[in-house]
């Protein structure tokens, strides 16, 4: 230890649920038994916040770390093909239909803004000029006499 006296009223976190108080020796003895000991939660007396016990120097040898396993040795490569999607020709033409029906309405529309504009301007002639222009819709629509 650095010097310090190590305090023997302890708490631990098993989760989000603080446990204790526990003395110094019971805390080494549940930490011990924890595949996870380093990563558990504590706090004592002089801690301003909970520290990992793994961070902490009292416990430093007493925390069992597990060993990291050796690197796995690849022997042979592996190649995945990914599952082929399953083919659906109902859905390809039912999106070459859709194509066509927003093509034929974006195409009637933009005629629809280009007639009114063109009315637009044929009124602004004919009541701010006096210039006489055939209206769009008489020549689509001729007026039954």
């Amino acid at each position: 230890m650095n010097g310090e006296q190590t305090s023997d009223i302890w708490y631990y976190a098993d989760e989000e649920t603080p446990n204790g108080p526990i003395s110094f020796d019971e805390l080494k003895r549940k930490l011990s038994e924890r595949p996870d000991g380093i990563d558990v939660l504590v706090w004592r007396d002089g801690f301003r916040n909970w520290k990992r016990a793994g961070d902490v120097v009292e416990l430093g040898n007493i925390v069992p770390r597990l060993p990291q396993p050796p690197l796995p040795i690849r022997t042979e490569r592996v190649v995945t093909i990914p599952e082929q999607k399953a083919k659906r020709p109902g859905l390809k033409f039912l999106g070459y239909v859709a194509v066509v029906i927003g093509v034929a309405l974006g195409a009637s529309f933009l005629a629809f803004l280009l007639l009114l504009l063109y009315e637009i301007v044929v009124l602004i002639l004919h009541y701010a000029f006096g210039i006489e222009l055939p209206s769009p819709f008489d020549l689509i629509l001729p007026a039954k006499a």
